[in-house]
C-alpha cells in the first residue's frame, strides 16, 4: 500500500527570520560566544520576530 502525503512550502519560502539570522551571523563573524550574543541582543532590544 502506499502512503501519499500533501506536501506544501510554504513555511520554507518565507522570509521571516531573515533579520533576526542577519543580527546573529553579524555577532558571530565578529567572534562572539553564545552568551555574548544574548546579552546584546537583549540590552539593545532587537526586536526578533520569532
Amino acid at each position: 500500500m502506499r502512503c501519499i502525503m500533501e506536501y506544501s512550502a510554504g513555511f520554507t519560502k518565507e522570509k521571516w527570520s531573515e533579520n533576526e539570522i542577519s543580527i546573529i551571523l553579524e555577532l558571530m563573524l565578529q567572534g562572539k560566544s553564545k552568551n555574548d550574543i544574548l546579552e546584546e541582543v537583549t540590552e539593545k532590544n532587537y526586536i526578533f520576530q520569532l
